[in-house]
């Protein structure tokens, strides 16, 4: 939790909020959600922890790119990646590695 607290001022990393401990439903590509939303692919975690991030809006970077109704050009292309690649620097600067980062994993908002 120390180093997600040490990296909350930057504008490409979501901000890290907290911790919660209950009954969670966990889907596959969108991480915690409330039990009214949706009953597919969904996985029990009673009693176990969440990390609580702030709400991006936006939706994972694989929904986002596989949305058909989105024409990305190269300069979205471009401007996508280089927000990415700033976050990274940021956290690389900080002698912090980023374990597991997949389109899934990347929030847009």
């Amino acid at each position: 939790m120390k180093i997600h607290r040490k990296v909350d001022d930057h504008l490409n990393i979501t901000r890290f909020l907290g911790v919660s401990q209950g009954k969670y439903l966990v889907d596959s590509e969108y991480g915690v959600i409330d039990v009214t939303l949706t009953k597919s692919s969904i996985i029990d975690s009673e009693n176990k922890y969440a990390m609580v991030f702030e709400y991006a809006d936006g939706g994972t970077l694989r929904r986002y790119l596989s949305d058909t109704s989105v024409e990305l050009d190269w300069l979205t292309r471009c401007n996508l990646s280089i927000h990415i690649i700033d976050g990274l620097r940021y956290l690389h600067g900080l002698d912090i590695l980023h374990k597991d980062l997949v389109t899934i994993n990347t929030v847009a908002q």
